[in-house]
């Protein structure tokens, strides 16, 4: 039997709760039991069943009791894996670490505290790709041997049917920080382009009061629309009637944002963040972080004025994506899961 936190995916979940019902709903096999705040938030399965718990401590010592007589995996929580040694812990990125300005205080000291101590008690850590594994291993080199790179995969349905592609740019992911929304947002206004609207798709993240004046200034007119966060199914329209994606994150240990654009047929415009080229490879144009309001513009003035370049990329895109699924995740999860995987580092 395996236990698994599911609470990121409890409550309008973003990446990593996207991650975590992807996995469970593609688990090979029925011995699964996914602990939750929210029974009401998952679609119902044969694969696996609920337990519904009341947030903080109670389900904190209800998992970790199942930890110690079962295996259990952490999708993202570090707390469990830390208080009970053998269990099976997801590191998405090490971005608090490597980039601690763009978080908060709160997630700095969460993560010196608890990760050191998760992630030498976990029994297997699994990354989302090679670069992950590398800053784990440099950071955390008490990891050697038990780290598993497995790739995610794109998870929207976008229908058998094509609809015709409009001129949109979209930004598709949480406002924060190290997301670099705002200078997204400047650089389109910069570029003189009529008949094109940038739409930005996600929920607001932590934002200084300062940097979230700045950016609900920016989203004041026609030019650029903020819908908040989506549903799937509305997620999976925006971006089949979207000729471009455009994801200008500082860091990322995946980037799910970007594989769901390429799978959707947009043309990709992205960071050179290290993760976003493992994922992308040759299907995406890159602008480089350190100079990255001006490249953005150039990029998308160059991408938005030349048809046959965006579906050049979108072609490209399109073949790209198709090396990744979530059934393969859900079955090299599962055989790290049951000790049948070698170890990537």
């Amino acid at each position: 039997m395996l236990f698994v936190d599911g609470r990121s995916a409890d409550h309008r979940p973003t990446g990593v709760g996207r991650y975590t019902k992807q996995l469970v709903h593609n688990w090979p096999n029925a011995n699964i039991t996914v602990l939750t705040n929210s029974a009401d938030a998952w679609r119902p399965e044969k694969n696996f069943r609920l337990i519904a718990l009341s947030e903080g401590a109670r389900f904190h010592g209800v998992a970790a009791e199942m930890a110690r007589h079962q295996k259990y995996w952490s999708p993202e929580s570090l707390l469990v894996p830390s208080l009970v040694s053998g269990t099976i812990l997801t590191i998405h990125d090490l971005t608090p670490i490597t980039i601690p300005d763009r978080h908060t205080a709160r997630n700095r000291v969460f993560h010196r505290a608890l990760l050191r101590r998760a992630a030498s008690s976990a029994s297997s850590i699994i990354v989302p790709t090679r670069y992950v594994a590398d800053a784990v291993l440099r950071h955390l080199p008490m990891c050697q041997g038990k780290v598993h790179v497995i790739h995610e995969g794109p998870s929207l349905n976008l229908g058998e049917d094509p609809l015709p592609r409009e001129n949109i740019v979209t930004y598709l992911g949480t406002i924060e920080p190290r997301k670099n929304v705002s200078a997204l947002i400047r650089s389109f206004r910069k570029v003189d382009l009529p008949g094109w609207r940038l739409r930005i798709i996600g929920k607001l993240g932590w934002l200084t009061a300062d940097e979230s004046a700045e950016f609900r200034s920016l989203v004041q007119d026609d030019l650029v629309e903020w819908t908040g966060w989506l549903p799937d199914e509305d997620v999976a329209r925006a971006l089949a009637i979207s000729s471009i994606l455009v994801y200008p994150s500082m860091d990322e240990g995946f980037g799910l944002p970007v594989l769901e654009g390429m799978a959707a047929g947009c043309a990709v415009l992205t960071s050179d963040a290290p993760a976003l080229r493992e994922v992308a490879g040759d299907a995406a144009i890159y602008v480089r972080r350190k100079n990255l309001e001006a490249e953005l513009r150039m990029q998308l003035q160059r991408l938005m004025s030349d048809t046959a370049l965006r579906e050049e990329m979108a072609r490209r895109a399109r073949e790209r994506a198709e090396e990744f699924s979530w059934k393969h995740a859900a079955e090299e999860t599962y055989a790290c899961v049951r000790g049948q995987r070698r170890p990537d580092a």
